[in-house]
């Protein structure tokens, strides 16, 4: 009898033993994510190997919907059941962008913010809190907002008590990419200052591309932004014709290398025009360090020996501009999806932009008083609000020229089919069954 009952004992823990984890990511190396660098085919993290790999179709880049994103991860993690997405908190470098139809891509850095693909029933981050620090949270359950809002909630909260947002994580999901609320950890300004992220010290060794997607608005500097995106394209094109001139793979590589210099340089130099001041003398000055560190980091990255530049291109209108100076046609539909697919990527990568400078801003603005550094929060709030109405204003602008089209081609229609029924009707002899066909 006891023989038996140890092997009965014995065959259940065994079975429990094997069962499968409640925790979806359990098991897993690394979280399941994906990442995009516009003009460029998107990446996913492998889970099993912890490393980045290109969009296994070859043919998907750049999405501009945080529901497009969802479907994107349920596609690439089709073993995962993924539930929903959030923008990660910190960005991340990734190597070896491969462009739609390359096959092997090398040395070519971008610097990311990915969208973290969440698995099964949502479950908050665990937060550590160092010594001296104080772990706060915050739910609103009439508010239904993007991760940027309550990274902006954390931000504020723990200014307010002069320390340092030290990590956060989201709260009561409530939508694809929305929350009811948000957890973080303050720490003391002088325990924050001791601790540089290594994503911002990468930060000087590659492109940098804020804004999960096609991913651009409230002042001209934006302009900017978008003219380093073409120079961009302009110089990964003519990388291609070069390395398809090259029979050596290793040629093709050192292109790749010396034009990478120019790139940064590039973005870099984009980024002081677009540092912004405040009204008070202190945060202008802040500022005014933030140039000259980033010029400082420019001019040492800058090639010592002459380097072929690229030529800058015309500038080509995005496809909002496009889709509003074209007439419509009958593919007007997908002409209004994509102008507004590109429409939210240029309002991520915009806002990105701003956060970023945010962030500079802030660490500058470390040692200034309590009343500038509010000065430095307001700023950037009005800036972020003013992208959103502008945001808001071209979304407006694109449904009323759809709606004003398709009515168009209905009158045109309408219009038409009575034509045809009155020639129908008037012709000799008659034909019933033409007329009733019309009708139908």
């Amino acid at each position: 009898m006891l023989p038996g009952l140890a092997l009965v004992l014995l065959a259940a823990w065994t079975a429990r033993a094997l069962e499968v984890p409640t925790d979806g990511n359990a098991g897993l190396l690394a979280e399941p994510q994906v990442a995009m660098f516009c003009g460029k085919l998107n990446m996913h993290m492998n889970v099993q190997n912890g490393k980045w790999e290109s969009d296994p179709s070859g043919t998907k880049t750049c999405i501009g919907t945080k529901e497009g994103i969802l479907q994107y991860c349920q596609e690439v993690y089709p073993e995962l059941q993924i539930t929903n997405v959030v923008e990660a908190n910190q960005p991340v470098t990734i190597q070896n962008w491969c462009k739609r139809s390359r096959k092997q891509c090398k040395t070519h850095t971008h610097i990311v913010i990915p969208y973290r693909c969440l698995v099964g029933e949502f479950v908050s981050d665990a937060l550590l809190v160092p010594d001296k620090c104080k772990f706060l949270h915050q739910e609103r359950m009439d508010v239904c907002e993007t991760h940027l809002h309550w990274h902006t909630v954390a931000k504020e909260t723990c200014s307010e008590k002069s320390t340092n947002l030290h990590d956060y994580g989201m709260l009561l999901p409530c939508g694809i990419d929305k929350f009811r609320g948000v957890e973080f950890v303050c720490c003391p300004l002088a325990e924050e200052s001791d601790n540089i992220d290594s994503a911002d010290a990468e930060e000087d060794d590659s492109d940098v591309w804020w804004g999960g997607a096609d991913t651009d608005y409230a002042d001209g500097s934006e302009d900017k932004v978008v003219e380093v995106a073409e120079e961009e394209e302009v110089a990964d094109v003519e990388e291609e014709e070069a390395e398809d001139d090259e029979d050596d793979e290793d040629g093709d590589e050192v292109e790749e290398e010396a034009e990478e210099p120019y790139e940064e340089a590039t973005e870099r130099t984009t980024s002081i025009a677009t540092t912004t001041t405040t009204t008070t003398e202190s945060v202008e000055e802040v500022v005014r360090e933030t140039s000259q560190s980033l010029l400082k980091t420019t001019q040492e990255h800058l090639p010592q020996d002459p380097v072929k530049l690229p030529t800058t291109a015309a500038s080509t209108p995005d496809a909002v501009d496009k889709y509003l100076e074209t007439p419509g046609d009958e593919n007007e539909h997908a002409h209004f999806q994509k102008a507004k697919e590109r429409l939210e990527a240029k309002h991520r990568e915009r806002m990105s932009q701003v956060m970023r400078e945010w962030e500079e801003a802030e660490r500058q603005a470390k040692n200034l008083p309590k009343a500038d550094k509010k000065a430095v929060i307001q700023h950037f709030q009005e800036k972020v609000e003013s992208l959103e109405q502008e945001a808001a204003n071209e979304r407006q602008q694109l449904v009323e020229t759809h709606m004003a089209r398709v009515e168009a081609m209905l009158n045109d229609r309408r219009r038409l089919a009575l034509e045809n029924y009155i020639t129908a009707l008037q012709a000799v002899p008659p034909r019933p069954n033409h007329i009733f066909n019309i009708i139908r």
